[in-house]
Formats: structure tokens, sequence, C-alpha cells
């Protein structure tokens, strides 16, 4: 068996597994090598190679099978959903009005999407940070979306001659600035975590700043709009 330099790839017997050796240290650059298919006998002779190629000592392992990559998959996509669920019958008793509920619903799966599109582009491996990620991405952006959706519901009192355009955009102005702000400093240091961090919080980083971007748009762009659609009807 032989290891290749840093995000090198070598093959071995089968394809049914993927292994992640990282080494790294203060004094030395970060080296990534992926192994398919490493056999339990393979294991004792590909760590000192490893430590040659990345010339260095500090040597962490991560496996990951295809069958536990797709079982993360699964629970990741699991875990949305039911988070989804849950927030919609908390919204709709919140606001008591289901069309809040669709609207974050709808700016929610947009934020997914997004977040999935990045580790497909970025051929991020789905990791034990993948479904950490995905459940703060949908925190995070339900939490900016609960905030206009707050004051939809005060300007909806106060605004009584208001069209449901004029209020969706008042309130949308309103609370512009605080969203900025919010995911600006949260972005500042997902960046930093991203630039000083090693590759294993790298795969975690690169997508929470995605999901930041996307759902301050969602928030911002998306949810109040298909509320305004819907109430319109």
């Amino acid at each position: 068996m032989s290891i290749s330099s840093t995000n090198g790839i070598s093959k071995g017997p089968n394809n049914s597994s993927e292994n992640k050796v990282c080494g790294g240290n203060s004094g030395s650059s970060h080296g990534v090598i992926y192994v398919i298919g490493i056999g339990p006998g393979h294991k004792e002779e590909l760590t000192p190679r490893a430590v040659d190629a990345l010339e260095q000592s500090d040597i962490t392992e991560e496996n990951i099978s295809g069958t536990i990559s797709g079982e993360m998959r699964t629970n990741a996509i699991l875990s949305v959903i039911i988070a989804g669920i849950f927030i919609m019958i908390y919204i709709w008793v919140r606001f008591r009005d289901i069309k809040f509920g669709a609207g974050a619903i709808i700016a929610l799966l947009h934020d997914v999407l997004v977040v999935l599109a990045v580790y497909s582009i970025a051929r991020i491996p789905v990791g034990t940070t993948f479904i950490a990620c995905m459940l703060t991405i949908v925190g995070y952006s339900i939490n900016a979306t609960i905030v206009v959706y707050d004051r939809i519901r005060e300007n909806s009192h106060t605004m009584v001659k208001a069209t449901t355009e004029e209020i969706v955009n008042t309130s949308i102005s309103q609370t512009l600035s605080r969203s900025i702000n919010t995911s600006l400093t949260t972005l500042i240091m997902v960046l930093l975590i991203y630039i000083m961090g090693v590759t294993s919080i790298k795969e975690f980083a690169l997508p929470m700043m995605a999901g930041i971007i996307a759902g301050t748009f969602s928030s911002v762009f998306i949810s109040g709009t298909i509320w305004a659609v819907m109430k319109g009807k």
C-alpha cells in the first residue's frame, strides 16, 4: 500500500470504507490523506508510513465506512424533518397562523439545500459534524426568521390601513440592520475559525459560513415574501 501526498487517495482491496488520516502541529503544515477500502491488517502499516509522508508524529485517524456515512446522511435528513415539524407547530401556536409556519419551513428548506450544495461542490466528506452543522443552520435561520415575523405581527396590529406588502416591507426594513449586524458578527467569528482551524474544523466552518449567508438571505427575502403571497390568497 502506498501513501500519496496531501489530499491523495490510496485504494485498497475494496471501496467499502474511507479512512481519513490527519496530521498537524504548531510547527508544520497540516496534511490529509484519504484511504479507500483499508482493511484491519493494513492499519498498523499505514500509521508509520503516514508519519513519514507528513514528516510529523502528530497523527489522528477517523474511520467512516460507507454504511456509517449513509446512516449519517439519513439521520441528518430525519433530524431536519423532525426539527422542521416541531418548528412549524411552535410558530403556528405562537403566531396563530399556519402561514407563518409554512413560510418558515420553505425558508429552512432553502438553507438546507444551500448547505448540501456546499458539501457537494467542495467535496466535504460526510463526517461526524454533518448533523451538527445542519441542525445549527436550522436553529440559526429560524431565529432570524422569527425576529422578522414578530415585527410583521406587531405592525399588522398598528398599520391597520396598510396593505400586506407594505406591512412586510416595513417590517423587513425595521429588522434589516439587526439581521445584517448579527449575521456579519457571527460570520466573522466562523471565518476566523476556518482560517485558524485544522482540517476537521474547516469541514464544519465552511458549510456554516454558507448556511449563515443563506439563512440571512432567506429570513430577509424569502420568509416574509412567502407569508405575504399566502396571505393574499
